[in-house]
């Protein structure tokens, strides 16, 4: 039995549709700017954002670079790990880092992980509910309380951490130690629950 033509014909424009990547974009209700575009560095031109919001189609597959222009003048970068053709990506309530020129989302929806200017994101539905494992410290605040961390477990993303009154803080001997005293680079255990995309810490055990 032969396939119809117009079969066939709308088959190969299907195909053809998934053959690039499509990357939506919102800002942050506190990001500040009176215009702005957004664009893929060797994907085309650029694009306007309206109501906060912007939308890239047919972007090639692999590692990209996003570019975002403000104001007509501040630009910043979000670096993209790996996409493969027919993902369809939605950078959530981006936020601009303007001392490094870089811009982050809050979440990302639509791909299993990905990295953003080398922090790995996932959608909100695949973050565990219980927290039980080694992480590494990315960022620390200055009094301990806020941190971002990476777990060893490659299958996790990035998680940030609230160090609340209540959270257990041990030295790896078991003596309780004050939060303070965690820095950049550490690495810990980390036990928690997550909760409104943040991870409350209910016990953290420090190194040697």
């Amino acid at each position: 039995m032969r396939t119809p033509l117009p079969v066939l014909l709308l088959a190969a424009v299907a195909a053809c549709g998934r053959d690039g990547v499509t990357l939506r974009g919102t800002f942050d209700a506190g990001e500040r700017f009176d215009s702005a575009s957004a664009w893929v560095v060797g994907g085309g031109e650029p694009v306007p954002v309206r109501d906060r919001a912007f939308e890239l189609r047919d972007v090639p597959a692999g590692p990209l670079e996003l570019r975002l222009r403000l104001d007509g003048a501040r630009e910043l970068r979000l670096a993209l790990d790996t996409l493969s053709a027919g993902d369809e990506v939605e950078l959530r309530r981006i936020w601009a880092d303007d001392a490094s020129g870089l811009a982050f989302p809050a979440t990302v929806e639509g791909v299993r992980m990905l990295q953003v200017n080398g922090l790995r994101y996932a959608p909100s539905g695949r973050l565990p509910r219980v927290v039980d494992t080694p992480v590494r410290v990315l960022a620390a605040g200055d009094d301990g309380t806020a941190l971002l961390v990476r777990p060893a477990d490659e299958r996790l993303p990035d998680l940030r951490v609230a160090i609340t009154p209540g959270t257990v803080v041990l030295s790896s001997e078991g003596d309780s130690v004050d939060a303070e005293g965690i820095a950049t680079g550490d690495s810990l255990r980390l036990h928690g629950e997550l909760r409104a995309g943040v991870v409350v810490a209910r016990r953290v055990v420090l190194p040697r």
